[in-house]
């Protein structure tokens, strides 16, 4: 496996005004997970992409070893799929270092409770495997499938056809059900070119609640210093 890292870290955010460079605990949140994966042996080369130089410049503070990709403005924005961006900095990544990758692992600067104990566990059980693939999980059993409904002229209906409920469930009858935490997701170059981020092997990385928390407004940015300042 010759495996190429991918940190997307767009600018403009509106639910936190540079989200991806808010401090956290006194860190910009990009820092966090740049210091998960920078020592990680499985990992050959590291990118960061941007629209922005200003976090491409704080974004090398935290690993000298970085490459930086100032993406191009028509993967620059709001509704820019994330599959287009992927592989531009790998496209690019490629072209400079005149070599070839056969995965890539895109991390996401919204998860920082990565960990670089995280990704080499994931890493590990990846390789011994024979999956094209692996995504970072949360147990979902206390929003299952069939809790989940959607508004049918002004009534609640169930959101998937089929998952009919009538009665509550207990949360430890529904412990195979997991939900994507956004941490990362690991694939084929292969499908990349596809257009999936996954593809028909997929391995779990399953993450625990609390290292789940993807920061997407003030909320969650509370909430995660808190626990940080509590696990110290």
């Amino acid at each position: 496996m010759r495996l190429l890292a991918i940190l997307p870290v767009r600018s403009g955010s509106k639910s936190i005004p540079n989200k991806n460079i808010a401090k956290l605990n006194g860190e910009p949140l990009l820092s966090y997970v740049i210091n998960a994966a920078k020592n990680i042996t499985e990992i050959e080369d590291f990118v960061v992409t941007s629209d922005s130089n200003k976090y491409l410049e704080i974004a090398k503070r935290y690993c000298d070893n970085l490459i930086l990709r100032n993406r191009p403005k028509n993967l620059s924005n709001d509704n820019t799929p994330d599959i287009p961006v992927l592989i531009d900095a790998l496209e690019y990544v490629e072209n400079f270092l005149k070599k070839k990758y056969t995965h890539i692992i895109q991390l996401h600067a919204t998860s920082p409770f990565l960990r670089e104990e995280h990704l080499s566990q994931a890493l590990k059980k990846f390789v011994c495997s024979n999956a094209d693939s692996m995504v970072s999980v949360k147990s979902a059993s206390e929003i299952p499938p069939f809790k989940i409904k959607k508004l049918l002229n002004n009534y609640l209906v169930p959101a998937i056809n089929g998952l009919n409920e009538f009665t509550t469930s207990r949360r430890q009858d529904n412990n195979n059900f997991y939900i994507r935490n956004g941490s990362f997701y690991l694939l084929e170059v292969e499908n990349l070119y596809k257009g999936k981020l996954w593809g028909e092997k997929v391995l779990p990385y399953v993450m625990d609640k609390y290292d789940s928390i993807d920061i997407n407004d003030l909320f969650d940015l509370e909430v995660a210093s808190i626990i940080m300042k509590n696990k110290k």
